[in-house]
């Protein structure tokens, strides 16, 4: 009797306690999705690196008036001595290029790219899939996510991006079959020194510029993706902010969804914009071809660095810097008789 009179007090505490635990450190009893239905709680979940209670809020975009527009935050909490943690997801509408401009998106060198199934990339705690065309509004839709701090796994993003695009998809009634995430991902390449006679790994592709120390961070031109992207900097003492803007950035892609928003964008026209290349665009350092067949988008951004050395004499121009790129890169993607010859 008097053992028994010890140990319920013993089991009350433990039964109290594993309740605390249960409704303040799992999901049990908790919501099944979140982000309307979007994103299934075991993939919400997958994003932390600790046990919590998850709880969902707006993201600051706000909600618009269909699926495809949500701004949603999944927090997990917990009692434990662990900080809360944040996973944000939202749909939004991007210009076709977005990824190859300078903004809030981590630089094109620096995100993985799929190489199959749906369209998109990530980097370590960022990064997108693009929805199929049937959803789009004018422009195209994405699925953006981040990370919680420090818990950074671009499997496991990839995996939840490309559930949440086909969720909202099936949703709004413009799903598309294959949409699957990335069984592998390349790694992020990482910053080496330039061969200026192989400017960003490629045969034949001079480096044009400043007599400096030179740097690049360049996708494997020879790893069989169909988007590559490359960004050479001077390390001559420039500003951080103009050092990581760089000297220039050039890219390429043949993804269909990629191109085929590029070519839907405003301010695209078939007329060439080089005049005698074969090629159309928006201007002459942004040009679609077709190589082999496959529809071409070339990029060059000009960055802080180059115009920076436009204030001095004896810069090479862009248009002979595109040219290089064209004619060399080119090569990796089957693009013969882009550049007129002489």
């Amino acid at each position: 009797m008097r053992i028994w009179k010890i140990a319920l007090p013993c089991i009350a505490v433990a039964l109290v306690v594993s309740g605390l635990h249960i409704r303040f450190n799992t999901n049990t009893f908790g919501a099944d999705s979140f982000c309307g239905g979007s994103l299934s709680v075991d993939s919400a979940e997958s994003a932390f690196a600790h046990l919590g209670r998850l709880s969902e809020e707006e993201g600051p975009r706000g909600s618009g008036s269909d699926r495809l527009e949500f701004d949603c935050i999944v927090e997990s909490s917990s009692l434990l001595p662990s900080r809360d943690e944040q996973l944000h997801v939202q749909a939004t509408s991007e210009e076709a290029d977005f990824i190859f401009t300078e903004g809030r998106w981590p630089r094109p060198e620096e995100m993985s790219f799929f190489s199959r199934g749906a369209t998109g990339a990530v980097s370590g705690d960022h990064g997108w899939v693009m929805l199929p065309e049937a959803c789009w509004n004018g422009e195209p839709r994405i699925v953006e996510g981040r990370m919680p701090v420090g818990a950074e796994n671009p499997h496991v993003l990839s995996r939840i991006l490309v559930e949440v695009a086909n969720r909202s998809a099936q949703a709004a009634g413009c799903e598309q079959p294959n949409q699957s995430a990335p069984t592998t991902l390349t790694p992020v390449p990482q910053e080496r020194e330039t061969d200026k006679q192989r400017q960003c790994g490629v045969p034949g592709f001079p480096y044009r510029g400043p007599d400096a120390d030179v740097f690049e961070v360049a996708h494997d031109p020879g790893a069989g993706g169909d988007t590559w992207a490359c960004t050479v900097r001077l390390k001559d003492g420039s500003p951080a902010s103009t050092e990581r803007s760089g000297y220039l950035t050039y890219a390429v892609t043949q993804n269909p969804l990629l191109v085929s928003g590029i070519t839907q964008s405003e301010g695209y026209s078939a007329r060439s914009p080089i005049p005698g290349w074969p090629v159309a665009g928006t201007d002459s350092r942004h040009v679609v071809a077709t190589c082999d067949g496959t529809e071409t988008y070339f990029a060059m951004e000009l960055g802080g660095q180059y115009l920076k050395a436009l204030e001095s004499s004896g810069v090479v121009g862009d248009d002979v810097l595109f040219r290089d790129f064209v004619t060399s890169v080119g090569n990796q993607f089957d693009c013969v008789g882009v550049v007129p010859a002489g």
